[in-house]
């Protein structure tokens, strides 16, 4: 080395001297894990950089899949009161079934073969 270079790090060492850092274990600990523990902790630990546009549209997508199939059959003008004073009460062996619900029953198992 050279005397200037000599002589810095002279100056360095002198001026350090009164710093001592003291958690040196617990960082060594951390930047090379060794149990599962810590391995799992350092995953856990780090630094993700996601782009916000790509994430943001594939949350929209997401949202729209998810939540357009329910909305899609939710225009009809039949509300439920229309709906129960059309419908027919029907009594059958002891029990009472919708009229309409009980004649889909009956053909589904009076005819298997047409779903």
């Amino acid at each position: 080395m050279s005397e200037e270079r000599m002589e810095g790090k002279k100056q360095l060492e002198q001026e350090l001297a009164g710093l001592h850092f003291a958690s040196e274990d617990a960082v060594i600990g951390r930047s090379h894990p060794v149990t599962r523990k810590e391995r799992l902790l350092a995953l856990w630990n780090k630094e993700l950089e996601l782009p916000a546009v790509p994430v943001a549209i594939a949350g929209l997508l997401v949202a729209a899949f998810l939540f357009i199939p329910f909305t899609s059959g939710s225009t009809s003008s039949v509300t439920p009161e229309k709906l129960a004073a059309e419908r027919q009460w029907v009594q059958v062996a002891g029990n009472i079934y919708w009229q309409d619900v009980y004649e889909r029953m009956v053909n589904r198992y009076a005819h298997p073969d047409q779903g």
